[in-house]
C-alpha cells in the first residue's frame, strides 16, 4: 500500500504533528509505504523517521492567498507518487484544496481528519464545505466534537489522539532535574502550558493569571510561535519575566511535565488536545477553558472554566485547587484510565492500519 499523509498545519513538536508521528511509529509498516507533505520544513526529527523507513518528505508551501500554486503542486505529487490512498490532517473544509488535489490526480481514496471544532475563518469555510464534502471520500475525526464540526451529519471514525503512556508516566528524577535547571524551589508551584504560541492558544491570558496569583507561584512554558514575543513582552511590562520560564521546543516534554505541578490551559478553540491527555498521563491536574471539548477528560482531572470569568476567579481555582500528595500514585491511576478510554498509541495505531487497509482494499 503506498500512503501519502498531508499536514495542512505548521509542522512544529505540537499537536497534529505528534498525532501524526506516534501513529508512525506504532503502526506495523510492514506493508505499508509512507510519504509526508508538509507546508514548512518539519522538525529534524519528522524527516528523519520518514526517510529511515524510505519515505519521502515534501515541502509545499501552502496559501489561502495563492491556492492554485499550491494544489497544482501537490497534485503533481500524488500523481507520480501512485498512492492508494491520501490522508489529510486540517481543521476545517480548507482541506477542499488537498481533496481536490487527490481528485485531479486519480487518487480514489481521499481521507479528511478532523482535530478542532471551529477555525479562523468561517466565510472561507462555508464556502468551501460543498465541493469539500463531495470530494472527501473518507471522514476520521480526533473525538466526536470535531468530527460533528466539520462532518455535521455524515458518518466519520473517531480515531484517538493515542499517547505511548509509558513515556508520559511521572518521573522523580527528571522533576528534581528539571526544577534544579530552572531554580524552581521546593516550595514553588509550577504552573505548565505545553503549545505553540498562537491565538488559539491563547498563552497572554496566562500571564494575566499570573499577575493574580501570588509569589510562590511560576509558569512554565513550553513551545514557540510567532505571538511568543508578545507574550515575553507582556511578562516583562507587567514585572513578572522573573516568574515565567519560556522553554522553547524541547523533545523532552514528559520531563518538563514531571517538573509541573499542574496545568492551565485557557484556549479560544480547540479539538480534542493531544497534549491534554499526555498531561494526564502524567497525573497532572489541568485547568482548561470550557472551549474544549469535555471528551478531553479521560481522568477526571480537568477542570473546565468560561474565560468570560476573568483572569482573577482562574487565579482563585488554581490557589483553591487540592494537588495529589502522591504523583506517582495519581499517574499510575491516571495511565490505567487513558488506557481503558482507548488512548493507548498502541491500539489507535492497528485500528489506523486496519481502516486503510479496508478503504483502499490492500
Amino acid at each position: 500500500m503506498r500512503l501519502l499523509i498531508v499536514n495542512t498545519n505548521v509542522m512544529v513538536a505540537d499537536g497534529i504533528t505528534n498525532v501524526i508521528r506516534n501513529l508512525f511509529c506504532a503502526m506495523d509498516r510492514a506493508d505499508i509505504y509512507v510519504d509526508l507533505v508538509a507546508i514548512n520544513e518539519p522538525p529534524e526529527s519528522i524527516r528523519a523517521l520518514f526517510e529511515a523507513e524510505g519515505g519521502c518528505v515534501h515541502v509545499l508551501p501552502r496559501s489561502m492567498r495563492h491556492p492554485l500554486r499550491y494544489l497544482n503542486a501537490l497534485r503533481r505529487v500524488i500523481k507520480k507518487g501512485h498512492y492508494d490512498a491520501v490522508h489529510v490532517h486540517g481543521n476545517s473544509a480548507t482541506l477542499v484544496l488537498e481533496m481536490v488535489a487527490a481528485w485531479l490526480a486519480g487518487c480514489k481514496v481521499r481521507i479528511a481528519h478532523s482535530h478542532n471544532t471551529t477555525c479562523k475563518s468561517m466565510t472561507v469555510h462555508r464556502l468551501m464545505t460543498p465541493v469539500f464534502r463531495a470530494l472527501c471520500t473518507h471522514r476520521l475525526a480526533c473525538g466526536d466534537a470535531a468530527g460533528k464540526w466539520l462532518y455535521e451529519n455524515r458518518d466519520f471514525t473517531v480515531v484517538n489522539n493515542g499517547i505511548d503512556t509509558d513515556r508520559f508516566a511521572f518521573s522523580q528524577e527528571a522533576r528534581q532535574q528539571i526544577r534544579k535547571q530552572y531554580a524552581f524551589a521546593d516550595d514553588q508551584v509550577v504552573i505548565g502550558h505545553v503549545g505553540i504560541f498562537n491565538e488559539a492558544k491563547n498563552q497572554s491570558f496566562l500571564i494575566d493569571i499570573l499577575s493574580c496569583l501570588d509569589e510562590k507561584y511560576r509558569f512554565l512554558l513550553i513551545g514557540d510561535g510567532h505571538l511568543r514575543k508578545t507574550v515575553e513582552e507582556k511578562a516583562a511590562v507587567m514585572g513578572l519575566a522573573d516568574r515565567v520560564v519560556f522553554a522553547g521546543v524541547t523533545d523532552r516534554v514528559p520531563d518538563y511535565l514531571s517538573a509541573c505541578d499542574l496545568i492551565v490551559m485557557p484556549s479560544l478553540y480547540e479539538g480534542l488536545p493531544l497534549a491534554l491527555v499526555e498531561q494526564q498521563t502524567n497525573g497532572l491536574q489541568c485547568i482548561v477553558s470550557d472551549n474544549i471539548t469535555r471528551e478531553a477528560d479521560k481522568t477526571g482531572n480537568l477542570t473546565f472554566l468560561p474565560l468570560s470569568a476573568g483572569a482573577q476567579h482562574w487565579a482563585d481555582v488554581v490557589q483553591a485547587l487540592q494537588l495529589p500528595e502522591r504523583r506517582e500514585e495519581a499517574c499510575r491511576v491516571a495511565t490505567e484510565k487513558i488506557k481503558a478510554c482507548g488512548y493507548d498509541i498502541r491500539t489507535e495505531a492497528a485500528k489506523m492500519l486496519a481502516y486503510y487497509k479496508k478503504a483502499t482494499g490492500k
